[in-house]
C-alpha cells in the first residue's frame, strides 16, 4: 500500500507528536478554562493539518501557502502556551518543553518555505515543432 508523502516528513512526526502533547495539556486544564484547552487543540491540529496538504501539493506556490499557514498555527500554539503560563495553568518547564518544540517545527518549515521559495522554477518545456504538412 503507497504511503502518503505527509508521513515521510520529519516536519510532519513532530508535529504529530506536538498533537500528543498538546492533548495531555488539555486534558489537565480546568474546566472553567476549556477555551483555551480547545483553542491549542485546534491550532496543533491546524499545523499538523497543512503540513499534509503542502505535502500532497503539486504547486510549489501552494505547497509554501500551505507550509506558512503551519508555521502561522505554530506561532499560534506557542502564544497559547505563553497564556496558558501565565494563567498558571502550566508550568514554566513545561511551557518550555513544549516552546522548544515548536521552535524546532517552526524551523524546519521555515527551511521548507525557503527552499521552495528559492529553488529556480523549472524552465518551460519547448513546445513541439509542427509537423509539416504533406
Amino acid at each position: 500500500m503507497a504511503e502518503f508523502a505527509h508521513k515521510q516528513l520529519r516536519v510532519y512526526r513532530a508535529a504529530i507528536s506536538f498533537v500528543g502533547d498538546a492533548n495531555a495539556v488539555a486534558a489537565d486544564v480546568p474546566r472553567s478554562r476549556w477555551f483555551i484547552s480547545d483553542q491549542l487543540l485546534r491550532a496543533a491540529t491546524s499545523i499538523l493539518l497543512n503540513i499534509a496538504e503542502g505535502a500532497g501539493e503539486f504547486s510549489r506556490g501552494d505547497k509554501v501557502r500551505f507550509y506558512r499557514m503551519a508555521r502561522r498555527s505554530d506561532a499560534e500554539c506557542a502564544a497559547i502556551v505563553d497564556v496558558m503560563e501565565v494563567m498558571h495553568i502550566l508550568s514554566p518547564e513545561r511551557a518550555e518543553r513544549l516552546c522548544h518544540a515548536l521552535g524546532e517545527i517552526a524551523a524546519m518549515l521555515t527551511r521548507m518555505i525557503r527552499n521552495r521559495e528559492h529553488r529556480p522554477s523549472p524552465s518551460p518545456s519547448p513546445s513541439p515543432s509542427p509537423s509539416p504538412e504533406h
